[in-house]
């Protein structure tokens, strides 16, 4: 028995040192690492490359705007593709005998629409009309159903979000 209050008292001892303290620093660090995770994230326009490249021989200037799904060429010719996820190794675009593909979209909410796009020489990409090139700065989302060779369609959305910002920035004029 005389080693039972000695016993009593490390259990004491043990028991009271597990105890959580509380710490009001766990809350202004759990602050302190939103803000800078606020602060850290990219802006909309950040998300958007712009690229000047001058040709060396007749110094037109070639403009681009791009992410990773979409690539907007201001200049010297206005055009717009899309690269699609293709769902694996040696599948490409489905295309007609004119290197078509039917493509239907939607932008925001409007109404879903159809139309022809023409497929990349190396069927990886899909170049949308002019027209539909000119509604894009004013969208915040792009989804598109197209169709990749022997599987079923595939859709996928494209966030426009700073778009108009970097065409702006840009000085891309659509």
């Amino acid at each position: 028995m005389k080693g039972f209050p000695l016993l009593l008292l490390s259990s004491f001892v043990l028991i009271t040192a597990c105890e959580p303290v509380p710490n009001n620093t766990t809350a202004s660090n759990q602050t302190s690492v939103q803000a800078a995770a606020q602060s850290a994230a990219p802006k909309p326009a950040d998300k958007w490359n712009v690229e000047v490249a001058v040709n060396e021989l007749d110094h037109a200037k070639h403009t681009t705007v791009s992410d990773a799904d979409l690539v907007v060429r201001c200049s010297p010719k206005l055009e717009a593709f899309v690269l699609p996820n293709l769902p694996q190794l040696g599948h490409m675009l489905d295309t007609d005998s004119d290197r078509r593909q039917t493509v239907r979209y939607r932008l925001d909410e409007a109404p879903i629409h159809s139309e022809s796009w023409s497929v990349s020489t190396d069927f990886e990409a899909l170049f949308m009309p002019t027209s539909t090139l000119r509604k894009l700065p004013k969208a915040h989302s792009l989804v598109l159903e197209y169709k990749p060779e022997y599987v079923t369609p595939m859709t996928m959305t494209i966030d426009l979000t700073g778009l108009s910002d970097a065409l702006t920035k840009a000085g891309c004029r659509l």
